[in-house]
């Protein structure tokens, strides 16, 4: 088994020590493993140890190298698990009575809080499944304080099959403003739906005030959750 050094760490796996009486062996196991970026990997293939492993910085799961490429290990019964946590990076003004996606969507502030996934567009605020696979959302905005308590608020998760046929609601939550206006309205729902390829999910707001409020910023609005292989 080998392992690689990245940058200043020093990596250790198992090893056998073995001293000149060939009928004793000692086995030392060392369960430190060095640190590697998927996105930017070290070669495959060590000439003096062949393969090895390693724990992945981006995806926080154990890697390893077949010789060939690097692959992730399974860490559940149902496959690799991967986390993204996102915020609101301003305030994003919502018209009345139309369903609007949240596309304010940020990764900005102290790693590794906040990450995200290559499957999320941040800017359309939509995430495309690339394969078979289980999605959990987390959605808790705030609808910011200081303009009205009028109307009706919703947030939702939508679900849009890659065969077309529109988005559908896959959970809800609606609620009254506040009654006082310099008071933040918050909502939360969550879902976990079972994806395929093409599949895509998004999270809307709709408010039924006579006129425009606005989605609170910063850590008011947050999305987080993971995506589990099947």
């Amino acid at each position: 088994m080998s392992v690689y050094q990245v940058g200043n760490l020093v990596p250790r796996g198992s090893k056998i020590i073995k001293d000149g009486d060939f009928n004793q062996m000692k086995a030392i196991n060392q369960l430190s493993l060095p640190f590697i970026n998927s996105l930017n990997p070290p070669p495959p293939f060590n000439a003096t140890f062949g393969g090895g492993l390693a724990y992945d910085v981006r995806t926080k799961s154990v890697w390893y190298s077949d010789g060939r490429i690097w692959r992730p290990v399974s860490v559940s019964a149902t496959g690799n698990i991967e986390n993204f946590s996102f915020t609101a990076g301003a305030n994003q003004n919502i018209i009345p009575n139309v369903d609007t996606p949240i596309i304010m969507w940020t990764t900005a502030g102290p790693p590794p809080v906040y990450s995200t996934l290559i499957q999320w567009n941040l800017s359309t605020g939509i995430y495309t499944a690339t394969q078979a696979e289980q999605l959990y959302l987390s959605a808790c905005i705030c609808w910011a304080a200081g303009i009205s308590n009028l109307g009706d608020r919703s947030l939702r998760i939508e679900y849009q099959s890659s065969g077309g046929g529109g988005w559908q609601i896959a959970s809800e939550s609606t609620t009254q403003g506040e009654p006082k206006t310099n008071v933040e309205t918050p909502q939360m729902t969550d879902m976990t739906l079972t994806l395929g390829a093409g599949d895509q999910v998004r999270v809307t707001v709709e408010h039924s005030a006579p006129f425009n409020l606005q989605i609170a910023g910063g850590i008011h609005t947050t999305l987080c959750g993971y995506r589990t292989i099947i």
